[in-house]
């Protein structure tokens, strides 16, 4: 029986989703989002689409599981721990990386950028007096080894072990959930986490173009490809169907 369904979206534009949304929701299901985005731009997604249940960002380095009482867990202050913390822009992982840096003598060649869940930064000046792009990189990565770095046009801080593995492993835990009772539904190309949830009984919609993850995930009773479906609406449209298909697909496999 799959008590909750866990949608991952960056940015769905598909016109009729949030009126699917809003009836399987009338009739008692339980949806909610994972993103990589962060906590305050998926709680807005959340919002937009009428979901009722939990949000999962930032690549599940926090979640919450009822954001009207917008409490949220996250790991970034504790790499082994989720943290219980009420206001997400707190974190005082975040502030010693700022700190960091401006001990590093970066202050005057950056400027600073708050974001939910990392320390965004950018040059202030073109060209750059003291190093060039790959260089002041590694110089950071050098001198906050705790932290990884992504070279852009802006640089990102973030915690290099955040998996939604064990972020969905917490969640569906403190929801009283197993991962046999949780659907998901990704375009997303995130093999261990498939293995995971399909390995536990989760059913799993995959929407994306890989062509060896499509095989692989074809191979389990409850996983699917856009081989059967065509986009998000489609899933929840068809999702009993697709309950008493991957029940059928199971016994089969018990006899043979």
């Amino acid at each position: 029986m799959v008590k909750e369904i866990l949608i991952y979206c960056d940015n769905i534009n598909e016109t009729y989703l949030s009126y699917v949304i809003k009836n399987l929701q009338l009739d008692g299901q339980k949806i909610g989002i994972m993103s990589c985005q962060p906590m305050q731009k998926t709680i807005n997604m959340h919002n937009k689409l009428g979901m009722n249940s939990g949000i999962i960002a930032e690549n599940g380095a926090c979640f919450c599981l009822n954001p009207v009482d917008n409490e949220i867990y996250s790991e970034y202050e504790n790499y082994e721990n989720f943290l219980h913390y009420k206001n997400p822009l707190t974190f005082a992982q975040i502030e010693n990386a700022k700190l960091k840096l401006k001990k590093l003598g970066l202050e005057d060649y950056l400027s600073f950028e708050d974001r939910e869940a990392s320390v965004g930064f950018s040059f202030k000046r073109f060209p750059y007096e003291l190093f060039d792009d790959n260089g002041l990189c590694n110089f950071i990565k050098r001198n906050i080894y705790e932290l990884k770095i992504d070279f852009g046009l802006t640089v990102a801080l973030y915690n290099p072990n955040t998996s939604f593995i064990e972020t969905i492993n917490e969640y569906v835990k403190l929801k009283s959930l197993k991962l046999e009772e949780i659907a998901v539904i990704s375009h997303k190309d995130d093999e261990m986490l498939f293995y995971n949830l399909l390995n536990s009984g989760a059913m799993l919609f995959y929407l994306g173009n890989n062509n060896n993850v499509k095989n692989v995930v074809r191979k389990y009773p409850t996983g699917y490809t856009n081989n059967s479906v065509n986009s998000y609406t489609d899933v929840l449209i068809k999702l009993d169907f697709f309950k008493f298909f991957s029940s059928y697909r199971k016994n089969i496999r018990e006899e043979y």
